[in-house]
């Protein structure tokens, strides 16, 4: 399931990141992933200087592997941010190589998330806030003398996900209770925020953790969709898996909307941004508006 042309596709867009040169002026700040780079960015512009590692939306984050650059970007930076949960153990791993020790945010743990648990926290609605709030704590003790202006981005994101919330809440109250399916469960945190019905979730665990399903599990999947029982068929685009395109073909026979969503941050937007596209996208999907 992991592709080979994914990971070196990857590495060459990890470069042209990771070789930037610290501005020994701000404060330096190493996102394991890019949607925590982006709130970084948002919450302490203009006096940080943000590298996020995981930063292409096309390869899968999976295969990933920090060499050199990034080991060094760890040592040089005051502040180092981590989902946790198991899913970015490498960052972990180097942060405590690291000789320098930056204050070191675990964003699974400030929402209490068990590692037992679906790593993809950043598409539940309570994760962007908490983890802006801490990282905010953060800056304004590095950094006293900008603190006001660390609160009032801070008041401008959350601000931002109030209205995300409404838009949210106006689709969940059309569509709670709708069955929908998914190749892998990195969507099921927004999906269970929008009151709808996610089947076939021990299927979707095995597929991310590239376990080999059994003719059994297939011939279930394949009768949700054959069935209609569910409503969307949601993928990951990161990853390339026969199987899941047989899946995505026979959803496509029964007119069942298939949603492709992603584990990093297109590029080019803010996390909001990207999603609201989440959200019109679904609302698309099963016919409502947003």
């Amino acid at each position: 399931m992991k592709k080979l042309a994914c990971f070196l596709g990857f590495l060459g867009v990890l470069g042209l990141n990771i070789s930037l040169h610290a501005n020994p002026g701000l404060i330096q700040i190493v996102a394991a992933e890019n949607f925590y780079g982006s709130v970084a960015q948002n919450i302490g512009a203009p006096y940080v200087q943000v590298t996020s590692v995981l930063n292409n939306p096309v390869a899968d984050p999976h295969n990933f592997s920090a060499g050199a650059d990034v080991a060094k970007a760890v040592d040089q930076a005051n502040i180092v941010i981590e989902n946790g949960v198991g899913y970015d153990a490498w960052m972990d791993n180097l942060y405590q190589s690291s000789a320098k020790k930056a204050a070191l945010i675990n964003v699974g743990s400030i929402i209490q998330v068990l590692p037992s648990m679906n790593p993809h926290i950043w598409y539940a609605p309570q994760t962007m806030p908490a983890f802006a709030q801490v990282l905010t704590a953060r800056l304004s003790a590095l950094d006293p003398a900008h603190a006001s202006e660390y609160q009032k981005n801070l008041s401008y994101f959350l601000q931002r996900a109030n209205l995300f919330n409404f838009r949210m809440n106006k689709v969940r109250v059309q569509v709670r209770g709708e069955s929908i399916t998914a190749t892998e469960p990195v969507f099921n945190d927004f999906a269970l925020a929008l009151g709808l019905k996610i089947l076939n979730t021990p299927i979707q665990w095995k597929v991310m953790n590239g376990v080999p399903l059994s003719p059994q599990e297939i011939i279930d999947f394949e009768a949700s969709l054959n069935s209609k029982t569910v409503k969307i068929l949601v993928y990951n685009n990161q990853v390339v898996d026969p199987v899941v395109e047989q899946f995505k073909v026979i959803a496509e026979k029964n007119n069942i909307p298939v949603v492709g969503v992603s584990e990093l941050m297109p590029t080019g937007g803010t996390y909001y941004e990207w999603m609201h596209q989440n959200l019109l996208d679904v609302a698309s999907a099963l016919g409502v508006k947003a």
